[in-house]
């Protein structure tokens, strides 16, 4: 999943860039739809009409066959944080333009998962879901249950995250705000504590006890 930017957001210029998200940040604290003024939601996949993401129409969405030739581009692409790397121009088999995270868009994936039989697995960070990278600081703008009516969140409970160093999950920042030797130090504690998370979550599946954990989003 990437994201194709217009305008000011594609260009690598990091004032230019920066005013064109402050914009797009503006606009979508009013409504998440007036994303596609400033970009749109490329997927690339090999799943044609079959894919889970097909039907998406919250957003403009364009779906490209992801070759030979589009591969690396598209990784690439959907890991170029923007202010941070440099956006991935006219990949091949796609519209032109430049294109980078999807995260931008779809930040926590609050996607419709759809009403087929089984569960969608969702490990993550957190109890809740937010829409899009501009949503973040938005606490009003959390997804709702209904994308979610057959997916499955697996995610720390804040007796775990208060365990931690912090009482926070690390995050890169930790780089440029701890010493070298501090960062390893508090992330080895936090995989210890992953483990002792794993241990229980295997513990309340063996006994099958792990719908006494399950609540509703």
């Amino acid at each position: 999943m990437t994201t194709r930017c217009k305008g000011l957001l594609g260009v690598e210029d990091s004032r230019v860039q920066l005013a064109g998200f402050v914009l797009g940040a503006l606009a979508n604290a009013v409504s998440r739809k007036t994303l596609g003024l400033h970009m749109e939601r490329v997927v690339f996949h090999t799943a044609g009409d079959t894919s889970p993401f097909a039907g998406l129409k919250d957003l403009p969405s364009v779906h490209c066959p992801l070759t030979r030739e589009n591969l690396r581009p598209a990784l690439i692409a959907s890991g170029s944080i923007p202010m941070v790397l440099a956006g991935v121009h006219d990949i091949p088999g796609a519209p032109p333009g430049t294109y980078r995270d999807g995260g931008v868009v779809d930040y926590h994936l609050d996607v419709d998962y759809g009403t087929s039989d089984g569960l969608v697995l969702y490990p993550h960070f957190y109890p809740y879901v937010v829409p899009g990278w501009f949503d973040k600081s938005l606490k009003w703008r959390r997804a709702g249950p209904l994308n979610f009516r057959r997916a499955l969140i697996i995610t720390p409970s804040p007796a775990h995250l208060a365990r931690l160093p912090g009482g926070r999950i690390p995050d890169r920042a930790d780089f440029t705000g701890m010493k070298a030797d501090d960062r390893i130090r508090a992330w080895k504690q936090v995989l210890t504590e992953g483990d002792r998370m794993a241990d229980e979550l295997r513990e309340r599946i063996a006994s099958g006890r792990i719908a006494e954990h399950v609540q509703p989003l």
